[in-house]
């Protein structure tokens, strides 16, 4: 098996347990993290800290569970229905797919990283992804397509806003002579999703790479979230961390004119991108993972 590039996380736990003389041992090439401070090990699972129980990690990490959850308690987040391998009729996922106006996005409901997750406008592509996602991952979540052009993340601990930050799209920039399909060919880009390529943007327009606003494919972080629409997005996390009962959590949130959904809530608080930016960042992502080890293990 492939030895997988160290993370953050793992180059953050070492530090922190050879700094307060706890023990630590890997699983799984790193990706289980097992921490003794007294008799019994705690673990961290992926980017899972045992401070939250297991029902509201349970919750956060299925799409369509929170959806429900959220959208019943009036907190508005996007829309999500849940598909199981086995127990699903292809006429139910059209159904479905029409009803969303042909223009949904799917992808497993357990997912991460925007791997997997697909936007589909033709009924014939959108059948044959949804099951071979259901076959490779066993679930499905099917939501609508929301366009919107802004994305926060919100870190949340103990009620408080520990990390907040903006995710910019990658981007091109129009020269008023060129093609989108030229651009691509200069910049030398090979997983752009914009559509359509023969157009030539004018000079200094900005055309986003893609629709997805996720780190790990290309999404840049910026901290300047305007003070009122933190405090909005502020009150709404605070909401959901008081209806999942969940203590440490990232949030993110879709922000147009016309309104505020939540995207999705995270119980594995991954920071790999935050972190590695600058040696300031990784020390507030040291300084947040130790304070959160030492109240787990207090416990």
């Amino acid at each position: 098996m492939p030895k997988f590039p160290q993370r953050e996380l793992e180059r953050i736990i070492n530090l922190i347990c050879l700094k307060n003389h706890w023990k630590v041992e890997w699983f799984a090439d790193g990706w289980i993290c097992a921490i003794t401070a007294a008799k019994q090990p705690q673990y961290i699972f992926g980017y899972n800290f045992f401070i939250n129980d297991v029902s509201s990690s349970k919750i956060c990490s299925d799409k369509a569970a929170t959806s429900e959850i959220l959208n019943r308690a009036k907190i508005p987040a996007f829309v999500h229905y849940y598909f199981r391998n086995h127990f699903y009729h292809e006429q139910e996922l059209i159904a479905t797919f029409k009803k969303l106006k042909n223009n949904v996005v799917i992808k497993p409901n357990e997912g991460t990283s925007g791997i997997a997750v697909l936007h589909c406008t033709k009924q014939k592509t959108f059948l044959k992804e949804a099951i071979r996602i259901l076959t490779e991952y066993q679930t499905l979540a099917i939501s609508p397509f929301y366009a919107y052009e802004n994305e926060y993340r919100l870190v949340i601990y103990q009620q408080h806003v520990v990390i907040h930050y903006q995710k910019h799209r990658p981007y091109l920039i129009g020269d008023g002579k060129h093609s989108l399909a030229q651009l691509i060919k200069i910049h030398k880009i090979h997983n752009a999703e914009i559509l359509p390529i023969k157009n030539i943007p004018k000079n200094g327009e900005k055309i986003p790479l893609t629709w997805k606003h996720n780190l790990g494919q290309g999404a840049k972080i910026t901290e300047n979230i305007p003070l009122p629409l933190l405090n909005r997005l502020t009150k709404l996390a605070l909401k959901v961390q008081k209806l999942l009962g969940i203590k440490f959590f990232s949030i993110d949130f879709a922000v147009t004119n016309q309104w505020i959904k939540v995207v999705e809530v995270n119980s594995g608080v991954m920071l790999e991108h935050f972190a590695g930016i600058n040696r300031k960042n990784f020390q507030r992502v040291y300084d947040l993972y130790f304070r959160v080890l030492k109240d787990a293990l207090k416990r």
